[in-house]
C-alpha cells in the first residue's frame, strides 16, 4: 500500500462528498408576452436608451516627420499666395477709400468756395454802396450852402433880366412883386433906377412872384432847394411840379409877345 499525503487525501474526500445538483426551474414557468403587452408596460415617462453609435477607431495621424517635403512646400506656397492676395485687396480698398475721400473733400470745398464767394460779393457790394452813400451825403452837406447861394443868385439874375424886358415894353403898368424879405431887398436894389411903378409885398415861402397886367412870372426856388436837400419835401405838393409857371391872358398878338420866359430852369434840365 502506497502512502498518500494527508492533504491530498482530504481533497479527495471533499470532492467525493459534493453532489452535483441541477439548477432549479421557476414555477410556474413564465409566459411569453405579446408585442402589445410589452408596449403597454413601457411607461412614456421613461427615457428610451438610444443605441450607442458605432465608434470608428481613429486613423493613425501622420506626424510632421512623416509629411513629405513637397506637401510642406505646397502649404507654404498657398499661405504666401493668400497673404499676398489679402495685401492686394487691402491696398485696393485703401486706394478706393482715399479716392472717395479726395472727391468728397473737393466737392465740399467747391461748395464752400461758391457760398463764401457769394456772401463776400454781397457784403462788398453792400459796403461799397454804403460808402458811396456816405461820401455823397458828406459832399452834399459840404456843397449845400454854396449851391444854395449859387441857385438863388442864378434865379435872381434871370428874374431881373426878364423883368427889365417887361419894363421896356410896359412902362405905364404896375409891377406887383411878392416874395421873401431878402430877395425883395435884392430886387429893390436892382430896380432902384427904374421909372416903372413897382409895389413890393412880403409873402411866405422862397418863391418870387411878379404880376404885370395879365402876365405872371413866378420862380421855383422851393423846388431847387428840395432837389438840393435844403428843404424837406412837401407832402401836399404834386408829384411833379414845374420849376416855373407862366400865365398870360393876352387877347391880342402884341400882348402875347410881351409874355417872357420864366426865370430859372427845372432842377433836372
Amino acid at each position: 500500500m502506497k502512502p498518500v499525503p494527508f492533504a491530498e487525501y482530504l481533497a479527495r474526500q471533499q470532492s467525493s462528498s459534493v453532489v452535483e445538483t441541477a439548477p432549479s426551474l421557476p414555477w410556474p414557468p413564465p409566459r411569453k408576452r405579446t408585442a402589445d403587452e410589452q408596449a403597454a408596460r413601457v411607461s412614456p415617462l421613461l427615457r428610451r436608451k438610444e443605441p450607442a453609435p458605432d465608434v470608428v477607431a481613429d486613423e493613425p495621424r501622420t506626424t510632421a516627420a512623416a509629411a513629405s517635403p513637397k506637401l510642406e512646400q505646397s502649404m507654404l506656397k498657398a499661405f504666401e499666395e493668400g497673404r499676398e492676395a489679402a495685401r492686394r485687396e487691402w491696398a485696393e480698398e485703401r486706394a478706393r477709400l482715399e479716392s472717395s475721400r479726395t472727391l468728397e473733400f473737393a466737392r465740399e470745398r467747391a461748395k464752400w468756395q461758391q457760398e463764401e464767394g457769394q456772401r463776400l460779393v454781397e457784403a462788398h457790394r453792400a459796403a461799397i454802396a454804403d460808402f458811396e452813400t456816405r461820401c455823397a451825403q458828406a459832399v452834399a452837406n459840404i456843397l449845400k450852402p454854396f449851391l444854395t447861394q449859387a441857385v438863388i443868385a442864378r434865379v435872381t439874375d434871370s428874374l431881373v433880366q426878364n423883368i427889365e424886358v417887361l419894363f421896356s415894353s410896359r412902362r405905364r403898368s404896375l409891377f406887383e412883386i411878392s416874395g421873401p424879405q431878402d430877395l425883395l431887398d435884392a430886387l429893390k436894389e436892382k430896380f432902384a433906377d427904374q421909372q416903372a411903378s413897382i409895389a413890393y409885398s412880403l409873402s411866405d415861402g422862397l418863391d418870387v412872384r411878379v404880376r404885370v397886367d395879365d402876365t405872371v412870372i413866378e420862380t421855383q426856388l422851393g423846388a431847387w432847394m428840395q432837389a438840393l436837400g435844403a428843404l424837406p419835401a412837401d407832402p401836399e405838393a404834386p408829384a411833379e411840379k414845374p420849376p416855373a409857371r407862366r400865365r398870360s391872358r393876352a387877347r391880342s398878338q402884341d400882348a402875347s409877345q410881351d409874355v417872357t420866359q420864366i426865370a430859372g430852369s427845372a432842377p433836372g434840365e
